[in-house]
């Protein structure tokens, strides 16, 4: 009976640490550097990202260009808020900052939501081998982008 009491503990405290470990800084560490997406659509518009590790924090940049023109442009950080990690959004339109709370992770998938934002209402990031996927959802309005490192 305590060998099994063990077992279970040492389950559950390994199951705490890595929850720890993938909704931490370091678990998006990989996302520093410069991102952009993939041109093989032939499509006129471009997203780019770029990712810095400042202070505890992912720092970004979001920059969206159709035909030569940036047409958006965004500030972008992971941090944590509450013990929590957290993709914080600024555009222009907006006075406040978005920000979308870590809900779920697994492997290599990270999903923020916020159900209170008009569009999007959640971001995933996928990282795969050699870039990662977003993924931006809300209401019945979704997209896909693959970025690679540029």
């Amino acid at each position: 009976m305590s060998k099994m009491f063990l077992i279970l503990i040492s389950i559950i405290l390994w199951s705490c640490s890595n929850a720890v470990q993938m909704g931490s800084i370091e678990s998006v560490s990989w996302l520093e550097g410069n991102w952009v997406t993939d041109k093989s659509n032939s499509s006129s518009m471009l997203t780019k990202e770029q990712w810095k590790l400042e202070n505890q924090e992912m720092k970004g940049v979001g920059l969206v260009i159709k035909n030569s023109d940036t047409t958006l442009v965004e500030n972008l950080s992971l941090r944590m808020i509450n013990d929590t990690l957290s993709y914080v959004a600024e555009v222009p339109e907006n006075v406040e900052k978005t920000i979308f709370k870590l809900t779920s992770y697994k492997n290599d998938s990270w999903k923020f939501e916020n159900p209170k934002h008009d569009f999007p209402k959640s971001i995933e990031y996928i990282k795969k081998k050699g870039g990662f996927e977003a993924v931006v959802s809300g209401g019945d309005r979704s997209f896909k982008l693959i970025f690679k490192r540029d």
